[in-house]
């Protein structure tokens, strides 16, 4: 029997099928090859925020005052958290709180825009340059795919863009050169496009599906017609248009695939969705986060969580955005301190929600969360106008048992001192876990190379 299944399995010869059946066949290989369970995929969330993390804001309280120059590996289940991080209390085990990376290979300043996930510099208040390279999101959704391979959402745009519905551009994510990512900032149309074919549960939801996917053969056609008829320079700017076209189509055949898990975790429709209120928008983008993950159409999410025009009415903060209250502008008769505070606790409560639902979902031996790496992280580096000597970052979750990181905090010795790392030390290490056996990954610190610091490779304290 498992002679003839794994004949029939390595034998078949599939077309538009290929991408909707390859998760099951590759389950069917594995049990036929003796393998009682199949691997579960793993996911990826990175939650961007403005106006820096400071080192402080989630820093140990056992450890103020301590030499940041030495390197600390300390477990957390004992340990007290900062205040703002309380929401995240029943979850140490899952949590991991990473200090003492630089990153001045990147641009410092209000943002780093792409330097977070590409390190490269990439400074632009009003917008960067055109991408270096792929940023480490869409890597990672490039090796470890799924319907949406990889899901842009958030609520505005780069920097001081003050645009906060329909297709806006953070500039923190790139498909490779000259290839940024949209973002779609309305947490209406997202729940369209994850759950539009089957949220109406009528009869005709799939006859639609086959009508749009018909429409887009059509215009690709024109397109390529279109095409033969531009200068060179024009045509690749075409080309990002097109793949991008075609993605989209590629993406609603496989989203079709999925009706079943979709039907089973499609969201109720409310008023949250058309929120024009910052925090019940993003807690609504974190549910439609959460339901595209335990659905399985997507794997990887990149989240742009706030910018600095971004106002937290709801959290009592209504006099200054996040720009003046990350210059330490006072607002509702609290410091801008106490302000940070307040916003990063909330943004702690709303991610901690979002682990809880993927730990309260069985999988394999253990639960969703357990193959799940969230990292919350601030394209402005260290702090408001960011330095970069240091590039605080919180990561939750289990991270597939790749990384020894779940239930550490993790202290490198601070910029310039012996062992110190930098953030293209440790996504060269994430991709290193996770499949990709890159010998470095991201730009040099020209400082460092002059001090004759060796830059390249992976952290091998991380690497389970």
């Amino acid at each position: 029997m498992s002679y003839t299944r794994r004949h029939f399995v390595k034998g078949l010869s599939l077309g538009a099928g290929l991408p909707i059946l390859t998760p099951i066949l590759g389950q069917l290989e594995c049990e036929a090859n003796g393998f009682a369970t199949h691997k579960p995929p793993r996911r990826f969330v990175f939650v961007a925020v403005s106006s820096g993390i400071m080192p402080s804001e989630v820093e140990l309280p056992s450890l103020i005052g301590s030499n940041p120059d030495e390197y600390q590996n300390l477990s957390l289940q004992e340990q007290e958290l900062e205040p703002s991080m309380q929401p995240l209390n029943s979850l140490k085990e899952y949590l991991s709180i990473i200090q003492g990376l630089s990153g001045k290979m990147c641009a410092g300043g209000h943002t780093g825009n792409y330097g977070a996930l590409g390190v490269w510099r990439a400074p632009g208040e009003k917008g960067a340059p055109p991408p270096k390279r792929a940023t480490v999101d869409w890597l990672l959704s490039q090796m470890h795919p799924a319907a949406i391979n990889h899901l842009a959402t958030g609520l505005t745009g780069g920097w001081g863009s003050r645009i906060t519905q329909g297709v806006v551009y953070p500039h923190i994510s790139a498909a490779g050169p000259q290839k940024t990512i949209p973002f779609q900032a309305s947490p209406d149309i997202v729940f369209e496009q994850l759950f539009g074919s089957v949220a109406s549960k009528d009869r005709y939801s799939r006859e639609k599906l086959l009508s749009k996917k018909n429409l887009l053969d059509f215009m690709a056609q024109d397109i390529k017609k279109t095409q033969k008829a531009l200068p060179t320079q024009e045509k690749i700017k075409f080309d990002h248009y097109l793949d991008a076209l075609e993605g989209l189509q590629d993406q609603d055949v496989k989203i079709a695939g999925l009706r079943e898990s979709l039907e089973q975790n499609v969201p109720e429709f409310t008023n949250k969705y058309t929120s024009e209120e910052t925090e019940v928008r993003q807690e609504a983008h974190f549910d439609l986060i959460a339901a595209a993950l335990i659905s399985g159409v997507t794997n990887v999410v990149t989240m742009k969580i706030d910018n600095s025009a971004t106002f937290y009415r709801g959290l009592g903060i209504n006099e200054k955005s996040v720009h003046g209250i990350g210059h330490n502008e006072s607002s509702n008769g609290k410091t801008g301190q106490e302000c940070r505070n307040i916003i990063r606790r909330h943004h702690f409560k709303i991610i901690a929600h979002l682990a809880n639902k993927l730990k309260s979902v069985p999988e394999g031996d253990g639960n969703m969360l357990d193959n799940t790496m969230i990292v919350y992280i601030s394209p402005s580096g260290d702090q408001h106008h960011g330095k970069l000597d240091s590039w605080p970052m919180v990561v939750i979750g289990g991270c597939g048992r790749q990384l020894k990181i779940p239930g550490r905090y993790l202290q490198f010795p601070s910029y310039g001192h012996k062992d110190h790392r930098t953030i293209g030390n440790w996504w060269t290490g994430v991709l290193n876990a996770f499949g990709n056996p890159i010998a470095h990954y991201g730009d040099f610190d020209p400082g460092l190379m002059k001090g004759g610091f060796d830059q390249e490779g992976p952290i091998p304290e991380i690497i389970a």
